[in-house]
């Protein structure tokens, strides 16, 4: 298995503007990842779930991973490359290594449901032998209530037998706190991240590297202080229930990528923030009522415009 990967921290699941023509909006996407810098995150995910990957092109995608690869300052790069095809997977992971980004996150293909580990394990292998530059930093997506296709914990064992096929790390983004800690014990050589951010602190407690998240975003000073805390030595119980209660909220007002839109356009202040279909933006109650309830929580000490 890779083990040289070492990223760690908040790294946000990027979501991805779009201009009033429904193209991406590629300056406000700078803008964005320019302020996720300060916020002190470590890292981004470009064209995960949040960023709405599956509702873009092979060459749209590419241009938001060019873009902002280019606009991540000092911030490591994460793409999502996954695709239901093995061909496109393979194009966009090579793509993606070639402009520059640090990481590929990989999920399964989704359209075939009861797949074995077996034809997983073909799939990876073939995706990391053909596509993958030597030593370049595979993570894999664990997220089967979108995809319904897990990634078992045996098809790590066989990966990890493979000498060919290297892995960096897992995002878990199930929700099952006892599979996020069982991937910790039982894969110590590889960089965990949850994507649930009321798992955080136990996943940090656990030794997963960080937590890749929609929800960072908006909030990723609260869970950057969340890290920092911890690797002070110091107890972040009180910042992760604050962080748990963000989630809380955030979690009942789906889809997800809608509203954290409605909260970046309120952050920035412009338009641009809508979602592509089949997803729809939240209702004008549902917004109102998203604000209420998040002004409610008094988050003031990290967040300045809620």
């Amino acid at each position: 298995m890779h083990n040289r990967f070492d990223l760690s921290g908040v790294i946000p699941a990027v979501a991805t503007p779009l201009s009033e023509d429904d193209q991406p909006d590629l300056e406000m996407l700078q803008r964005h990842l320019h302020s996720l810098e300060e916020d002190g995150c470590s890292g981004v995910l470009l064209m995960g779930t949040t960023g709405e990957g599956p509702s873009f092109g092979l060459d749209e995608r590419e241009t938001i991973i060019r873009e902002g690869k280019s606009a991540a300052g000092s911030m490591k790069v994460l793409a999502g490359t996954g695709c239901a095809s093995l061909t496109d997977t393979k194009h966009l992971t090579r793509r993606a290594f070639e402009l520059g980004v640090d990481a590929v996150l990989v999920a399964p293909p989704f359209y075939y449901k009861d797949v074995s580990d077996a034809g997983l394990l073909a799939y990876y292998r073939r995706l990391i032998v053909e596509a993958v530059p030597e030593d370049g930093p595979v993570l894999l997506y664990h997220i089967p209530q979108m995809t319904h296709v897990p990634i078992s914990l045996a098809l790590l064992d066989d990966l990890a037998a493979q000498s060919d096929a290297p892995v960096a790390g897992i995002k878990d983004s199930s929700g099952d706190l006892t599979h996020l800690m069982a991937l910790c014990e039982r894969e110590p050589q590889l960089r965990v991240f949850t994507g649930n951010d009321s798992h955080f602190l136990r996943a940090l407690q656990c030794g997963a590297a960080g937590c890749i998240t929609a929800a960072s975003n908006a909030f990723a000073p609260l869970a950057v202080a969340v890290f920092r805390v911890f690797n002070e030595g110091k107890d972040a119980a009180q910042l992760q229930d604050k962080l748990s209660e963000v989630r809380e909220v955030l979690g009942a007002f789906q889809p997800f990528a809608a509203s954290i839109k409605h909260l970046l356009a309120k952050r920035y202040g412009s338009k641009g923030w809508s979602v592509r279909p089949p997803l729809l933006p939240l209702t004008p109650r549902k917004q109102q009522e998203l604000m209420q309830q998040l002004a409610a929580l008094d988050l003031s000490e990290w967040i300045d415009w809620i």
